[in-house]
């Protein structure tokens, strides 16, 4: 799992943070960059669990942003980290908590054709 800290406002103890859909990268989100002035992090690249919260932690509060495969992972990583409770805001898009799941995600044996296991 990567995280990369696309903008910084030495004065705001606030952070953005985003969870990307699956397959995704950095690229996608660095156009929030030139007319945003606070905090932003993003998290994509979830091939391994690994999770760094050094980028997260300076912060008192998230605005969580989910995408997608992100709205699955997030509670997961965020969650052993003790990092829900700074959570103000949560907006999730096009996703479920549940991911890869016959009733209410990507149906496995679809996901599974698609070559992404």
């Amino acid at each position: 799992m990567q995280i990369a800290l696309l903008n910084r406002n030495e004065n705001s103890d606030k952070l953005r943070l985003i969870f990307s859909g699956y397959g995704q990268d950095s690229k996608i989100f660095e156009y929030l960059c030139r007319d945003f002035s606070g905090n932003l992090a993003l998290v994509y690249d979830y091939r391994s669990m690994d999770f760094d919260e050094s980028v997260i932690t300076p912060f008192k509060t998230i605005d969580l942003i989910t995408w997608s495969m992100g709205v699955m992972i997030a509670p997961k990583v965020l969650l052993p980290h003790n990092l829900l409770d700074r959570v103000v805001k949560s907006t999730s898009i096009n996703g479920t908590i549940y991911g890869i799941d016959d009733k209410f995600g990507i149906v496995p044996l679809m996901y599974g054709s698609l070559g992404l296991e």
